[in-house]
């Protein structure tokens, strides 16, 4: 083999061998965060008052039958909540947060608090507030209950990307 093919080929692979150590390095380290990110929050005494208010307005009833057509009552807790997890989606969706790990921990969790206060989104994307609230939530409850179709090859580019592929995303 030539000299100058040799220095080619071992160059090609030194970089092909740094770039995996890389992604390798990227995605525990991702791993690690979303852990870190799970366990504080099953301590944070905020969060289980966000949760406990939310059994407690799921027990009165208020939510499975509110009224749509006008503004609900502030619920802060609600709203507390709702944020809580829309941020940890749009982290997701961002490729910060290990989306196997936080669904393997949180998937029941996440969709039950969408589709139970369902009404409560739709009622505050209508009136006074934002009509993108919530959006992240909702479009990765959609891909974990499996309503979205998955565009063709987005496993492919959601391995080389390191993140997933939202299709909803604008």
């Amino acid at each position: 083999m030539d000299a100058g093919i040799a220095v080619i080929v071992s160059t090609v692979f030194a970089t092909l061998g740094w770039i995996y150590s890389g992604r390798v390095m990227r995605a525990n380290e991702r791993r690690k965060h979303t852990y870190n990110l799970i366990v504080r929050q099953q301590d944070d005494k905020k969060y289980a008052k966000w949760v406990k208010d939310f059994k407690s307005l799921l027990a009165s009833g208020d939510l499975a039958v509110l009224d749509t057509s006008k503004l609900p009552p502030e619920n802060e807790s609600l709203d507390n909540l709702l944020n809580h997890y829309e941020f940890l989606c749009a982290a997701i969706w961002c490729g910060d947060v290990d989306e196997k790990l936080f669904k393997r921990c949180e998937k029941t969790r996440l969709i039950s608090l969408y589709e139970k206060s369902s009404l409560y989104i739709e009622a505050n994307r209508l009136h006074g507030r934002q009509g993108s609230l919530w959006k992240n939530l909702e479009a990765l409850v959609g891909r974990w209950r499996g309503d979205v179709k998955p565009l063709p090859l987005q496993g492919l580019v959601e391995r080389f990307a390191m993140r997933p592929c939202n299709p909803k995303r604008q």
